[in-house]
């Protein structure tokens, strides 16, 4: 009876452990592998500002149920101060969708999220800490 007690036991040892391990494979290649298979959504509308000199600006816009999330890449942005990002819809509201602390580079990679929706988008600011428009984005060419 010992000797079957002890076998069991082992048994179970066993197979705890390779229950235990497959879990934990699974769970490290889901967290690895989840980002890549879900992917940024790709934006439904996108908006530039770039002129020969000042501020480099591309804006991609993606519709949500509860609105619009907005991705900024910019260069040539100011290097002092908090900068913002507002959306003006067809009504003539404005919205302030991002701000952050400027980059002593000049650059900056931001999301942002507005209850605007996209079809409601009238145009896109990016001012200073004084309030004053650093650049209006227009919608792209290829929209």
């Amino acid at each position: 009876m010992a000797q079957l007690a002890t076998r069991r036991r082992r048994t179970r040892r066993r197979t705890t452990g390779l229950v235990s391990g497959t879990a934990a494979a699974f769970l490290v290649i889901g967290f690895a592998a989840g980002p890549a298979l879900t992917g940024s959504p790709k934006p439904e509308e996108s908006y530039t500002s770039s002129a020969a000199s000042g501020p480099q600006v591309q804006l991609g816009l993606v519709k949500k149920a509860w609105g619009t999330e907005l991705a900024l890449d910019g260069r040539g942005l100011p290097d002092r101060g908090v900068i913002s990002l507002w959306v003006r819809d067809t009504s003539g509201n404005y919205d302030r969708a991002a701000s952050w602390n400027a980059t002593a580079q000049g650059r900056a990679k931001v999301t942002g999220a507005t209850p605007v929706t996209i079809e409601d988008v009238e145009t896109i600011e990016i001012r200073d800490t004084a309030g004053q428009k650093i650049a209006v984005l227009a919608r792209a060419a290829n929209n």
